[in-house]
């Protein structure tokens, strides 16, 4: 509420919330007109933000999540930033709100350098700090993002699904160092916390991720122009949650993994090897919460 910027927009989306955050919006809609709210029967993190999408009226766009913050006058100055440089995507920085416990994969997620693509959008996405996961250190392009919209049927990683569709489409993507957001960071919200009790769960959702982006980059010709970003992305990013499972939770993935093989070009095989292998790095992957209140 607190910015140095007229005309913009809150989209408050209320996710079935049972709490009392319905009246303290409106109160907040009496003291400040340009506070929109809009409430769903609960549905999830991704029906929220694709009815705030289409709700959405900016030339920009961004998101914060329910827990989260924007330091306070930071609008202007990415408002400034993203039209001088003709940006489709500006990344900025970030930082929890416990600097002495800030886990490495918040470093990779928030910690950003001033750089500029133009043009080649894939190393950005699969090489920079703050790329991925998070769709909230961000401001979109409305017109980049028309068609883009977030997969309901993805729980966990449903930002990275948005950003591998969003970042091929956009030909300016602009870095910036200034740390702007601010994401709550507490143990019961940790990615770790929840591979723990539930790894079938996690490995559910993360693989269902890489098919949605596999069927959706074939469909849009990105999956073999950039066929080496994306296998070296999806290896990754199912081989540490696949190492939890017990062999007969395996077995039932294993035509699934045979698909996915087919369509990276790798044999089935040297899949699983990879998959299979010990790394010693932590893995970073986060539930992400946004718009929904309560």
């Amino acid at each position: 509420i607190r910015q140095n910027l007229t005309n913009y927009e809150i989209l408050c989306i209320d996710d079935g919330s049972t709490d009392a955050s319905a009246k303290i919006i409106h109160d907040l809609m009496m003291q400040y007109p340009y506070i929109k709210y809009y409430y769903q029967r609960n549905s999830g993190v991704s029906a929220a933000r694709n009815l705030g999408l289409s709700k959405a009226q900016g030339e920009y766009i961004m998101f914060v999540d329910a827990d989260d913050f924007i330091k306070s006058n930071s609008l202007r100055g990415i408002y400034q930033k993203a039209k001088k440089t003709n940006a489709d995507i500006l990344v900025f920085g970030g930082r929890t709100d416990n600097l002495l416990s800030t886990p490495e994969w918040v470093k990779s997620a928030f910690y950003t350098k001033n750089r500029t693509y133009i043009g080649n959008s894939e190393t950005a996405l699969f090489s920079e700090n703050g790329a991925r996961p998070s769709v909230c250190n961000k401001v979109f392009r409305k017109k980049v993002i028309t068609d883009c919209s977030f997969p309901i049927h993805i729980s966990i990683s449903e930002d990275l699904a948005f950003l591998l569709m969003v970042f091929p489409k956009s030909n300016i993507i602009v870095f910036s160092s200034r740390c702007i957001y601010c994401y709550r960071l507490t143990n019961e919200s940790s990615a770790m916390h929840t591979i723990e009790k539930n790894p079938l769960y996690f490995f559910e959702n993360h693989l269902c991720t890489v098919e949605y982006v596999m069927e959706e980059w074939k469909n849009a010709g990105f999956l073999y122009k950039q066929l080496r970003f994306l296998k070296e992305w999806a290896v990754s990013f199912l081989e540490y949650i696949y190492k939890e499972l017990d062999n007969d939770q395996k077995e039932v993935y294993k035509k699934r993994l045979e698909t996915v093989s087919q369509t990276l070009d790798i044999p089935y095989s040297e899949l699983i090897q990879k998959l299979n292998q010990v790394h010693l790095t932590e893995p970073f992957s986060i539930i992400y919460a946004l718009f929904p209140i309560g």
